[in-house]
C-alpha cells in the first residue's frame, strides 16, 4: 500500500492502490449505495477471480443486486491501426474509495481514464479524455465491448439464454428475465454492432454475446477530447419508471468525481476515529475496515436497505451476514442505516409457512434482492435479530428506537420460531432440516437449487444439524434480547426471557465441556452426546462472558495452538481432526471471521496480548489486500482460496472487536457507557473521538489506570468501569476521569 499523494488528503481518501502496473488479477471494487463496479489492476472492468475451484470472469457493473454486465472494456489508438487495450497502454493507476483514475499512452496520444460510481444512482460512469501528441494531429478510434449479463447473483456464472436488444441514439438498451440496463454516451457512436450486424432499432431477441461500439474522432495537435458514458439499470420494473435517468446522470458529468468525494466526506465526518500510538497499523486497519463496511452498504430500492454480504458473488442482502455487520455499524454511529436495515429485515419476515423457499412463520430471510430473490431457511439468521433490535435501542436511544414498538410482535415471532425448533430430548435449539424440506417441496417440479448442503447455518457446507454450540449462544441472545426490548416499551415477559437465557447458558457450560482438550465440544448429537470436534465457534460463548476468567483463558489458550491458529488466521477445524481438509470451506480453511472471534474471546478472557496478535493478523490482511478483506484462505498456506475478495463477515466483526474487545466498550442501557479497556502491557495511550451514544458525542482518552471521558455535545452520559458498581454522570461540555480497577487474575 502506497503512502499519501498529498498531505491534504484525509486518511479515508488516501490511495488504496497507486502503481504503474498492478496487473489483471488484482481486484478493484468501487461502490455507491445502489451500484458497484468490479475492475482489475489493469484499469478496465474485467477481472478473473477464483470461484469454487475454477477461475471465472467477474468484472463489470452490478446494480440493485443484479449483475448487469460481464466485462465492459475499452480499446483505443490511431484509426486504421491495431487498438490497444487499457491494460496494454496503462502507465499509472490510482484507486481511491471515490474512484479510479488511470493514465495511458500510445503512439501519438495520451489519455486519462476515470471510473466513478455515483453515491445514490444504480449506475457506473466512465470518462476518457484523449490528447493528441503528434504535431499533425490524430485520427483516433475508441472501441468498446459490453457483455450483457442481467441476472441476480445467486449462482456463479448463471445467466439468461437470450436477451432483448435495441439501439438508442447514444448507445443501446438490453433486457432479460426482468432485468435491464442502458448504455448512454456523451457522443453517438460511429458504429454499433452485435454479432457482426448493426443493432436493431426495435427490440429483438438475441443470444448471449458482446455489443461492440466504436467512436471515430479527429484531434488537432495538443487538442483534448472527452468521451463519457453512463451504464445504468437493475430490475426492469424500476428501469421503466425512469426512462431518462441515464441522460440525467450524463447531464451532471462535470461533477461526477466531486459529488462522489463530497458524499464520502460527509459520511466520514460522522464516524468515530480511533488512535493507537503504540499500534499505528490498527489505526490504518480501522480506516480500511470502516471504508470496506461502508462500501457494502446498499439500498437497491425503497424499503430494501442493508449491507450486501460481499463481492464478487454475494452482492445481495444476506441477513445472516448483515447480523454480523450491524454491531459495527452501530459502533460507527450510522444509526440511520442500521434502523433502515432492521426495518428491511422485519419487512420481509415470513408470515406463512412456504416450504418451496424454506420459510417458516417468524423467520427472517436469508437473502433478499430486487431480482427478485427471496430465500429463507437459515438456522442462524433469525436468532440474531431480537438481540440486534435491543442493541439498536441501547446504542441509538429509546426515542430513535421507538419504531421498534409496533414490531414487538414480530420480534416475539423470532423467539416463537426458535421455540418450535427445540429438541424435546435435550431442550436445546436444533438446527438443520431446511434443505430437506426445500428438496421435498420441489420434488418432481421445475424448481432446482444449485447447491448440495446438509444444513443452512453459517457453516452450511458441513453437517452440524443437531445442537451446534454457536446456535445455542445465539438462542440465548434472542431470548434475552426479545425480553429486554419488551421491557423497554413496558411489555411483560422480561424475567422469563432472562431466566430462559440463563438456563441455556447453564446447559452449555455443563454439557459442552471438554476437559481433555481444555476446550468445548462443537456440538451435541440428537441424544445429547458430545461430538468432540474442535472449532472456533465455541469462542463466541467466551466472548459473551459465559465462563469464569480462568476457564475462559484456558479455552482461548487452547484455540491459540497451531492446530487451529495459523500465522494468517484461525482455521474452521483443528488440523488434528480426522476430517480436516485445508481446502474444505468449513472443515479446514482459514476464515477471517474466526480470527475476529478469537480476538474478541481473548480480550474478554483478559488476554490482551493474544487478542492483539489476532487483530494484527487481520490488520496485515487488510493492508496487503488494499482495503479488502477476503472471505477465507487455504488452511495450509497463506493465500486466498475459494473466496470472495471482500466479505462483510470479515470486516464487521473486526471493527466490533476493536470497540468491544480492545476498548472493552458496552452499552447496557441507553445513555450509559461501560468501559473495560484491554490494552496490552507497555501501551501508554489510546484515543477515540466522537463516539456516538444516542444523541451524544463522546471523546475517550485512555492512559494506564484511567479513561478521560468528554461529552462534547448532546445529553449527559453515565459512564463507569465494568468491574465497578457506580457510574459517573458526564454532562455536555464536561470531562470526567474514570478509574479502572486492576483486572482480576482469575
Amino acid at each position: 500500500m502506497s503512502g499519501p499523494s498529498s498531505d491534504a488528503d484525509p486518511d479515508w481518501d488516501l490511495p488504496l492502490l497507486e502503481e504503474d502496473r498492478a496487473g489483471p488479477t488484482t481486484p478493484v471494487l468501487l461502490t455507491g449505495h445502489r451500484a458497484a463496479a468490479i475492475l482489475s489492476g489493469g484499469s478496465d472492468l474485467a477481472l478473473e477471480w477464483e470461484a469454487r475451484g475454477a477461475r471465472m470472469e467477474w468484472g463489470g457493473v452490478y446494480a440493485q443486486g443484479i449483475r448487469l454486465t460481464g466485462p465492459w472494456t475499452l480499446q483505443l489508438g490511431e484509426r486504421g491501426k491495431t487498438l490497444l487495450s487499457l491494460e496494454q497502454s496503462l502507465r499509472k493507476l490510482t484507486v481511491r474509495r471515490t474512484g479510479l483514475v488511470s493514465l495511458h499512452t500510445g503512439p501519438g496520444w495520451s489519455a486519462r481514464h476515470e471510473v466513478v460510481v455515483p453515491h445514490d444512482d444504480p449506475a457506473v460512469t466512465r470518462r476518457l479524455s484523449i490528447t493528441a501528441l503528434a504535431e499533425r494531429g490524430l485520427k483516433v478510434r475508441v472501441g468498446m465491448s459490453v457483455e450483457p449479463f442481467l441476472l441476480p447473483v445467486l449462482m456463479e456464472g448463471l445467466k439468461p439464454h437470450s436477451y432483448s436488444l435495441r439501439s438508442t441514439p447514444t448507445g443501446f438498451a438490453v433486457s432479460a428475465e426482468g432485468s435491464a440496463f442502458e448504455l448512454v454516451s456523451s457522443e453517438s457512436p460511429t458504429s454499433a454492432q452485435f454479432g457482426g450486424s448493426s443493432l436493431p432499432a426495435e427490440p429483438k431477441a438475441v443470444p448471449p454475446g458482446h455489443v461492440e461500439l466504436a467512436w471515430d474522432l479527429t484531434l488537432d495537435p495538443a487538442e483534448r477530447l472527452d468521451l463519457s458514458w453512463v451504464l445504468w439499470g437493475g430490475a426492469e420494473r424500476l428501469v421503466r419508471r425512469e426512462p431518462d435517468h441515464g441522460q440525467r446522470i450524463m447531464g451532471g458529468r462535470e461533477s461526477w468525481a466531486m459529488d462522489r468525494r463530497q458524499s464520502q466526506a460527509d459520511w466520514w465526518a460522522e464516524r468515530p476515529r480511533l488512535s493507537f500510538p503504540q499500534a499505528p497499523e490498527l489505526e490504518r486497519a480501522a480506516v480500511l475496515a470502516t471504508g470496506a463496511l461502508e462500501g457494502l452498504m446498499q439500498a437497491p430500492e425503497p424499503g430494501m436497505v442493508g449491507l450486501v454480504a460481499g463481492y464478487p458473488w454475494y452482492c445481495a442482502l444476506w441477513f445472516r451476514d448483515i447480523a454480523w455487520m450491524l454491531p459495527a455499524a452501530l459502533w460507527l454511529g450510522d444509526f440511520d442505516w442500521a434502523r433502515a436495515t432492521l426495518g428491511t429485515a422485519f419487512r420481509f419476515q415470513s408470515r406463512a409457512h412456504l416450504p418451496v423457499i424454506a420459510a417458516e412463520i417468524g423467520e427472517i430471510p436469508m437473502q433478499v434482492s430486487p431480482g427478485p430473490i427471496f430465500l429463507y431457511g437459515t438456522s442462524d439468521t433469525t436468532l440474531h435479530f431480537p438481540a440486534l433490535a435491543h442493541r439498536f435501542v441501547r446504542h441509538a436511544g429509546a426515542e430513535r428506537g421507538s419504531f421498534l414498538r409496533p414490531l414487538l410482535p414480530q420480534v416475539g415471532a423470532c423467539v416463537e420460531w426458535a421455540d418450535r425448533k427445540l429438541s424435546p430430548r435435550t431442550g436445546l435449539f436444533t438446527n438443520g432440516g431446511e434443505i430437506a424440506e426445500m428438496a421435498q417441496a420441489t420434488q418432481g417440479g421445475k424448481v432446482q437449487y444449485g447447491f448440495d448442503a446438509k444444513d443452512t447455518t453459517i457453516w452450511d457446507s458441513t453437517d452440524r444439524r443437531s445442537h451446534a454450540i454457536d446456535l445455542q449462544v445465539l438462542h440465548a441472545r434472542a431470548l434475552e434480547g426479545s425480553a429486554a426490548l419488551a421491557a423497554v416499551f413496558g411489555q411483560s415477559g422480561s424475567n422469563d426471557g432472562a431466566r430462559r437465557a440463563l438456563e441455556v447458558q447453564q446447559k452449555v457450560v455443563e454439557r459442552y465441556d471438554w476437559p481433555q482438550q481444555s476446550y468445548l465440544v462443537d456440538t451435541l448429537d440428537e441424544e445429547g452426546r458430545p461430538v468432540p470436534r474442535l472449532r472456533p465457534n465455541a469462542l463466541i460463548s467466551v466472548s459473551d462472558g459465559w465462563f469464569p476468567r480462568a476457564k475462559a483463558r484456558a479455552i482461548v489458550q487452547r484455540a491459540a495452538r497451531p492446530d487451529l491458529t495459523t500465522p494468517w488466521g484461525v482455521r474452521t477445524l483443528s488440523e488434528t481432526d480426522p476430517g480436516f481438509d485445508p481446502e474444505a470451506y468449513h472443515d479446514g480453511q482459514v476464515w477471517t471471521i474466526a480470527t475476529d472471534w478469537a480476538a474478541q474471546a481473548a480480550f474478554r478472557a483478559g488476554l490482551p496480548e493474544v487478542g492483539l496478535s489476532y487483530l494484527r493478523t487481520v490488520s496485515r490482511l487488510l493492508e496487503s489486500e488494499r482495503g479488502l478483506a477476503n472471505e477465507c484462505y487455504h488452511g495450509s498456506r497463506p493465500e486466498p482460496f475459494d473466496s470472495c475478495f471482500l466479505l462483510g463477515l470479515s470486516v464487521g466483526p473486526f471493527l466490533t472487536a476493536l470497540f468491544e474487545g480492545l476498548w472493552g466498550l458496552s452499552v447496557p442501557v441507553p445513555g450509559t457507557l461501560v468501559l473495560d479497556p484491554q490494552m496490552p502491557q507497555g501501551w501508554k495511550q489510546a484515543g477515540m473521538d466522537q463516539l456516538r451514544l444516542g444523541a451524544s458525542r463522546l471523546d475517550l482518552q485512555w492512559t494506564p489506570g484511567k479513561v478521560e471521558v468528554q461529552v462534547r455535545e448532546g445529553p449527559e452520559v453515565r459512564v463507569g468501569a465494568r468491574s465497578a458498581d457506580e457510574t459517573v454522570v458526564v454532562p455536555a461540555g464536561s470531562t470526567r476521569s474514570i478509574a479502572l480497577p486492576e483486572a482480576p487474575s482469575s
